[in-house]
């Protein structure tokens, strides 16, 4: 669904301080297959994101201080969720201007196994405007859709924070900061490998370890949080919900307790099923680049024995550089090349390929137990993710004792289905409403 306050169209589009607009990949191919991230993605045209989010216009916009409180910020530590440096974002969307927010960049401390030390990372982070209530706002990690994987795609880049404004204006505007990480890979550094695309557990701990991070910031954090994110951030929110239900995983500052709830839509999750439809020749035009890039990424970070070789080939092995690019003049003409490859650039060598990267996509499946409950939101006529994929992940949840939530919508895709549930929802449970859970009938029916 779109936001009545998705009006903001093409202003500041290029990198921060940039004067070319840019577009992600991704958003062009939006253009002749549909994007491959709900609220991460732009329009060819006009650049009216897609969102789940409803601003409630009748709320105060108090003005921004610019200030943050005596003490703050709290940097130094060595740990994951370390606060290593803050700035003030120099340019921000008007929309998100508007709310009356004091936006910041800060670069925190998180954890990769593949990056020798800890990771360094960043995230935008939105504080209301106004008199912090007792014990600072509620914070809502905002979990980013797919704006591409290399070293520079990262939205706090960007002047208009590759169209994530809409539903980080609309949190904020409803009382909640906002800490959206940029995740992992993706902050700027030219030697970077890039994203772990599709790892929702590395993309679950650079949520969790960012909202660490926001509490050194300002007294306006709060402690109560919950994530939330579609598509990719999908992937990541339930990466972050599970991460958390693990032992040990909680930390001494117990962020992992004063998790409220999390919310998925079109989440991209259990994806193993990629190489059979590569083999079977039946990917989707769109699935074709998320299994490009997921091969790629794999390659690039946790798995780099892989050859690449072995699943891609012709002239989508030929422009593999190009087809891994966020922005650029270049944009319209890997499309070209995705729209037009044959299915056979895509077929695993042989049974022995096939068989180890079903192994790798399935290692990217979050831990089965969840922490929170849990709504997802998914549509019937999905062609990034099967809907069957989806209700797989549910079901394998469900068995494991955890509680969720979940809306089909029948003939709705990825970039058109109706999350605005989604809000609702999480507003109930910072409420202290018990959250509904499908789980149990689910489990009766699937029997």
């Amino acid at each position: 669904m779109r936001s009545a306050a998705a009006g903001e169209t093409g202003r500041n589009k290029g990198r921060a301080g940039a004067a070319t607009p840019t577009r992600a990949l991704l958003s062009v191919l939006a253009l002749v297959t549909g994007c491959l991230g709900v609220t991460g993605c732009q329009g060819a045209v006009d650049y009216s994101p897609v969102t789940p989010i409803r601003v409630d216009t009748a709320l105060p916009t108090p003005a921004d201080t610019g200030r943050l409180p005596e003490g703050f910020p709290e940097t130094g530590g060595t740990g994951p969720g370390a606060l290593v440096s803050v700035r003030r974002a120099t340019k921000v969307p008007r929309m998100l201007a508007e709310t009356g927010a004091s936006t910041w960049i800060i670069t925190y401390l998180s954890e990769a196994s593949w990056v020798p030390g800890a990771d360094r990372v960043t995230a935008l982070v939105a504080i209301p405007g106004g008199a912090a209530p007792a014990g600072g706002f509620p914070v809502m990690a905002f979990n980013h859709g797919n704006t591409g994987v290399n070293f520079d795609c990262a939205p706090s880049l960007y002047d208009d924070l590759l169209n994530q404004t809409v539903s980080i204006a609309a949190f904020v505007k409803n009382g909640f900061v906002v800490v959206a990480s940029d995740y992992g890979g993706m902050t700027g550094d030219p030697a970077s490998p890039g994203l772990a695309f599709l790892d929702t557990s590395a993309m679950g701990r650079d949520v969790v370890n960012a909202v660490r991070a926001a509490r050194g910031l300002s007294s306006a954090v709060g402690r109560r949080w919950a994530v939330a994110g579609g598509s990719l951030g999908g992937a990541a929110t339930w990466g972050t919900n599970a991460v958390l239900a693990e032992s040990g995983a909680a930390g001494p500052d117990d962020v992992a307790g004063d998790l409220v709830a999390a919310a998925a839509w079109a989440p991209v999750v259990n994806v193993e099923e990629l190489v059979d439809k590569a083999l079977a020749g039946t990917l989707t035009t769109e699935q074709r680049h998320l299994y490009f890039l997921a091969v790629m990424q794999l390659k690039a970070t946790t798995h780099p024995e892989i050859v690449v070789s072995d699943y891609i080939h012709g002239s989508m092995y030929r422009n593999r550089e190009l087809l891994r690019l966020c922005t650029g003049p270049r944009l319209p003409e890997a499309v070209e090349v995705i729209t037009r490859a044959p299915a056979s650039d895509l077929l695993p060598a042989d049974a022995r390929a096939a068989t180890v990267m079903r192994r790798l996509l399935r290692s990217l499946l979050p831990p089965a137990r969840l922490k929170v409950p849990m709504v997802v939101v998914y549509g019937g006529a999905d062609k990034i993710v099967d809907f069957d994929w989806i209700e797989q992940a549910i079901h394998r949840s469900c068995a494991a004792g955890s509680v969720i939530a979940w809306q089909k919508h029948a003939g709705q895709g990825h970039d058109n289905v109706d999350a605005s549930w989604v809000f609702s929802w999480l507003r109930t449970r910072f409420a202290g409403d018990a959250a509904s859970d499908n789980c149990a009938a689910n489990q009766v029916e699937s029997r």
